[in-house]
Order: C-alpha cells, then sequence, then structure tokens
C-alpha cells in the first residue's frame, strides 16, 4: 500500500510540473528556488554569514527575491540596444549568467545551486526552471554600455534568441566580485 502512495505522490508531482511550464506566462509560478547573494557590511547578518572570496553571503530559498531589502547585493542582467543603451535590468542571484529568454523571463544558470537553472522576472520573481537550454551559449565582447562606465570594463555579453518573438537579444553581466 506504501509502494502505491509513494508511486501516487510521484506521479502529482510530474504533472504539477510539467504543467507549471506549459504555458508562457506562468513560467514563474511554482518551486521556490534556492540562490544566494552578497551581504553589504552594514547588513546585520554580515558578521554572522560565511565569508567567500567576494565577501560574505547568504543562501535564500523563495518565489521572490527581496530585492527592496538594504544590506543586500544582487548581480545585475542588462539588455542591451543596438546603440549600447541599457533596455531591461533583471536582478540576479550571485555567480549566475543568463542562457535563455523568453518574453520577459530570463532563464538563469546559476553556478553554485542545487537547481542551476532558475526563471527571473525584473520584479525579482524567481522559480526553479524545468528546462535548459539545450547547447552551449557562447559568449562574446561586450560594447561599453552608455551610463554603465564603472562596470563596463567587466561585463561578459551574450546574444540570445527571445523563444516568444523569435528575436536576438543581447545580455551582459559581469564576472563574479565585479
Amino acid at each position: 500500500m506504501l509502494w502505491f502512495y509513494m508511486k501516487l505522490n510521484l506521479l502529482l508531482f510530474i504533472f504539477l510540473s510539467s504543467a507549471l511550464v506549459a504555458d508562457d506566462s506562468d513560467l514563474l509560478v511554482g518551486v521556490p528556488a534556492t540562490y544566494s547573494l552578497w551581504l553589504k557590511k552594514t547588513h546585520p547578518l554580515y558578521s554572522f554569514a560565511p565569508e567567500g572570496p567576494c565577501g560574505a553571503s547568504i543562501t535564500l530559498r523563495g518565489n521572490k527575491m527581496p530585492v527592496q531589502v538594504a544590506g543586500l547585493n544582487f548581480g545585475s542582467i542588462l539588455e542591451i540596444s543596438k546603440d549600447n543603451k541599457t533596455v531591461t535590468e533583471w536582478p540576479a542571484p550571485m555567480d549566475s549568467s543568463p542562457v535563455s529568454i523568453n518574453g520577459e523571463n530570463l532563464l538563469i544558470h546559476i553556478f553554485e545551486s542545487d537547481n542551476n537553472y532558475v526563471y527571473v522576472t525584473k520584479a525579482g520573481d524567481i522559480s526553479v526552471a524545468f528546462d535548459t537550454p539545450s547547447n552551449s551559449i557562447a559568449i562574446h565582447e561586450c560594447p561599453d554600455v552608455e551610463g554603465k562606465p564603472h562596470i563596463s570594463q567587466y561585463l561578459i555579453c551574450r546574444t540570445l534568441t527571445d523563444k516568444k518573438s523569435n528575436k536576438r537579444r543581447v545580455f551582459a553581466w559581469a564576472r563574479s566580485c565585479t
């Protein structure tokens, strides 16, 4: 009998998981993601957090990144226009890079995470992704991004084809610790 309930739970999980990504508009409804952020030295938890090569970090789990909370450092992934201006900016966990785009849902790879791939939105929604890129995506040199002179020299760029519009879009992000 226990075997039957275990199998039923597994089938229910598979059904719900596949339903979560069936509609492009629902990509961010689902399994909370585990991700890490850097702490600023002014954050009350800084002295309790593990120190890494880029400073102290905290690991969180949820469907919304705390983008409005003071004392946290987020990575940033920029969409760049043909005239080198920032079109859109997504908050990102530490040690992550963009690998796919579907409308406004950005699929990113988190290097030090159990769930490796997550979807994020500009508002900071985050969820485990059940689809992954099918091939490797090359990086290329970035132009100087207007309004971002302090980080332009550290940026890495990647051109991705939007799954929704089929248009090519350029994304930039900084290496870790920059």
